[in-house]
C-alpha cells in the first residue's frame, strides 16, 4: 500500500553543462493530483519528461508502484500524457483520435469501439464522435485530447499546460470538469502550469519549482497561507513585501507600520502584509498601514486600492461598500495577517 503511486528520490538532469532539474524527490499517490508550477525555465516540464522516460536523469530513481522505471520503454509505462498543443489528427474524427490512443493498450482490438464510446461519454463529447478536429472549438478539442489520454487507462496521467491556449472563462469552467473526472477515475495526476490560479484549482498537492528544485509542498491551502519565502509569495502574486526590523518579542517595525508576529530572534526581516481582509481604520495603531490612496479599482464585491507608503506601494483588498475618501488623501488601512518570510 506505502508503495503505490509515482515516486522520485533525488532525481537531477543536466543539459549543455546546465542542472535543468536538480535533486527533485516527490511522491504522487492514487486520488492525488500535484501540481507543479513554476516560471518558465524552472525545469517543470523537463520534469515531465523524465518521468515519461523521453530523458534520463543523470541521478535518482523514478519508481511506480515500488518499481524503479529506468529499464522500462516510455511506450510500456502505461502513462498518459496530454499538452497544451493537444497534437490531435485534424484530418481524422473524434472516435479515430480517441482510438489512436489504444494502439499500445492492454484492449483487444475488438474493444476499442466499446471503449471509444465510454470516453466520449465520460468527456461529454457523444454528439461529436464523426466530426473532424477542424471543426471542433478550443474546449472540444481539449476534452477529445483528454479522452485521448485515457484510453488505455493510463496508470498516471500528466498533463502539460493544457488549458494554456484558452480564454479565461473557459478554462475555469473546463477546470472543473477535468478536476471532476480525475476525482472520478483516482489515477495519479501531475498538473504542471505556470498559472497559480490553475494550479490552487486542480491539486490535492501543490509543488513550486524554481531554477530546477523544488522550493515548497505541501496542499494548495498550506501554500497559500504559509508561501515561507519571498520567492514564493511573489509569485503567487504576493506583492506586499516590506523591510522591517523584528524584535524578540515577534513586534514587526517597517516604515509604513507594526505588525505582530510570532517571538523569533530578532534582526532585520522581509514583512509580507496581506492584501485580503483588510478594513479602513480611523488612525494608526498595530496592524495598519499608513499613507496616501493612489488608485482605486472596482471589482464586483471589492475593491482594490492602491496607496503609497513611507515602505513603497502597497495594494489591499477592501469590501466594495467601504466609503474611501478622494486620491490623494491619507489612509489607515487594517491588515490583521502579516507574517516574516524566510530569504529566498
Amino acid at each position: 500500500m506505502g508503495d503505490e503511486g509515482l515516486e522520485l528520490e533525488g532525481v537531477s538532469f543536466a543539459a549543455a553543462g546546465r542542472l535543468i532539474v536538480d535533486s527533485v524527490s516527490l511522491r504522487v499517490r492514487p486520488g492525488e493530483t500535484l501540481a507543479v508550477v513554476g516560471p518558465s525555465g524552472c525545469g517543470k516540464t523537463t520534469l515531465l519528461r523524465l518521468i515519461a522516460g523521453l530523458e534520463r536523469p543523470e541521478c535518482g530513481r523514478i519508481l511506480f508502484d515500488g518499481d524503479d522505471l529506468a529499464a522500462v520503454p516510455p511506450h510500456r509505462r502505461n502513462f498518459g500524457m496530454m499538452f497544451q498543443e493537444f497534437a490531435l489528427f485534424p484530418h481524422l474524427t473524434v472516435e479515430q483520435n480517441i482510438a489512436f490512443g489504444l494502439r499500445h493498450s492492454r484492449f483487444p482490438r475488438g474493444a476499442h469501439r466499446e471503449r471509444v464510446a465510454e470516453l466520449l461519454t465520460m468527456t461529454g463529447l457523444m454528439e461529436f464522435g464523426k466530426r473532424t478536429i477542424e471543426k471542433l472549438s478550443g474546449g472540444e478539442r481539449q476534452r477529445v485530447a483528454l479522452a485521448r489520454a485515457l484510453a488505455p487507462e493510463p496508470r498516471l496521467l500528466m498533463l502539460d499546460e493544457p488549458l494554456g491556449s484558452l480564454d479565461r472563462a473557459l478554462r475555469e469552467r473546463l477546470l472543473v470538469e477535468l478536476k471532476t473526472i480525475l476525482e472520478q477515475l483516482r489515477v495519479p495526476a501531475l498538473y504542471v502550469t505556470h498559472d497559480q490560479f490553475e494550479a490552487f484549482a486542480m491539486s490535492t498537492v501543490m509543488a513550486v519549482m524554481r531554477a530546477g528544485r523544488i522550493v515548497r509542498m505541501g496542499t494548495p491551502r498550506e501554500v497559500h497561507n504559509e508561501p515561507q519565502t519571498e520567492f514564493v509569495a511573489r509569485f503567487l502574486g504576493m506583492e506586499n513585501i516590506v523591510p522591517g526590523e523584528r524584535r524578540s518579542d515577534g513586534l514587526v517595525e517597517t516604515a509604513c507600520g507594526d505588525w505582530q508576529t510570532a517571538p523569533a530572534e530578532p534582526g532585520p526581516v522581509q514583512l509580507l502584509i496581506r492584501d485580503e481582509q483588510a478594513t479602513l481604520a480611523k488612525q494608526a495603531g498595530l496592524g495598519v498601514a499608513t499613507g496616501v490612496l493612489r488608485s482605486r479599482m472596482f471589482q464586483g464585491n471589492d475593491v482594490y486600492v492602491g496607496m503609497e507608503t513611507a515602505a513603497g506601494e502597497l495594494r489591499f483588498r477592501l469590501e466594495a461598500n467601504e466609503e474611501l475618501p478622494p486620491e490623494g488623501t491619507r489612509i489607515f488601512v487594517h491588515a490583521p495577517r502579516a507574517q516574516v518570510l524566510a530569504a529566498g
